[in-house]
């Protein structure tokens, strides 16, 4: 996993930045078991790399059937799922993901993202909230959770907060002339 820090250097909003990201979650974690599933997890991650998201979705989707405790399968799937315009199933999975998983940062940081992405922001605050918490996992993510955590807040009318997270963005030289930080 510590491989996806090195992977994702841009905003999680990029599909293509998402898409490494996972890629390379899912190609370099141990077996998940059953020869078929990491074969078919490999499968996606190739298929999700390549943009191909409706293939990458088949694949993981039968993974998660196969094994429905599979965290790194929800999240893949989750995430190919909203891809192919899924958000109900996208959902379902990172739901499962976030609760089998409650101390892992990717498993929260993509739940509550997909929540934003759907407008829930309310709901994304949840996870959003304990990936902050969990954020020393994951620190080239920090940026990217700390624009999602202040759109949320701001969002719901929850501007102090919202404000705080902003704070931390304009504080940070590679973020300090971004409009998000600036417009809240």
């Amino acid at each position: 996993m510590n491989s996806l820090i090195r992977a994702l250097t841009t905003y999680p909003h990029r599909v293509g930045a998402c898409t490494v990201a996972l890629s390379v979650l899912i190609l370099g974690q141990p077996g998940c078991g059953r020869v078929d599933v990491d074969a078919l997890l490999s499968e996606a991650a190739a298929a999700a790399a390549q943009g191909n998201f409706h293939m990458a979705a088949t694949f993981t989707g039968q993974c998660v059937d196969a094994q429905r405790e599979n965290i790194t399968a929800l999240v893949l799937h989750g995430f190919c799922s909203l891809q192919t315009r899924q958000p109900a199933e996208a959902l379902e999975a990172l739901d499962a993901a976030a609760a089998m998983a409650p101390d892992d940062f990717i498993p929260q940081f993509f739940h509550g993202w997909t929540l934003c992405r759907q407008k829930q922001f309310g709901d994304a605050l949840i996870p959003l909230r304990r990936a902050y918490e969990l954020r020393e996992q994951y620190p080239a993510l920090q940026l990217d959770l700390l624009v999602l955590l202040g759109t949320c807040c701001l969002e719901q009318k929850l501007g102090p907060e919202g404000i705080e997270y902003l704070a931390e963005l304009r504080d940070n030289r590679a973020m300090n002339r971004a409009p998000e930080v600036h417009n809240a």
